[in-house]
């Protein structure tokens, strides 16, 4: 496997929906910035390594949210119109079911769960030791949310 440079490091900025280039630009930083492995999450924070398919998260901006469970899954969640209120939304519309990422034919799953203000990062295992970091950020101000990827 190559070294990827620091540049490189960020995969995938998604913007779902319109967004300005001031928040596009805001999550690439956010999502691009190396992060040392051994790091512990910053203060305010809250980490769970523990049954991470029966703990659900969101994350939410002013007009645009998602809601997925921590180990980076998308399970039928909601009663109001039952098992299809999670995914990426942009009131009133919902624009993805999910958002998964694959390795060599294996999908990413989460080990580590984190939530902070206004983000949640997801440590991602894969094949050959693989390991990914994701954070997904909702800025307010527009109908976007972005997804980062650090290798």
């Amino acid at each position: 496997m190559r070294r990827l440079s620091a540049r490189g490091r960020l995969a995938m900025a998604v913007a779902i929906a319109a967004t300005t280039g001031t928040a596009l630009s805001t999550a690439t930083l956010l999502a691009g910035s190396p992060v040392p492995a051994a790091a512990g999450p910053p203060a305010g924070t809250l980490s769970e390594t523990s049954r991470l398919a029966e703990r659900r998260f969101a994350v939410i901006g002013d007009h645009a949210y998602e809601v997925g469970a921590a180990d980076a899954r998308y399970p039928a969640t909601g009663w109001h119109i039952r098992g299809e209120m999670g995914g990426f939304w942009t009131p009133p519309v919902k624009l993805l079911d999910g958002l998964w990422f694959a390795a060599d034919g294996q999908w990413l799953t989460a080990t580590r769960f984190t939530s902070g203000q206004g983000y949640a990062q997801l440590d991602l295992a894969g094949p050959a030791g693989l390991k990914v970091r994701r954070v997904d950020f909702a800025p307010d101000g527009g109908r976007a949310t972005l997804v980062g990827l650090t290798f």
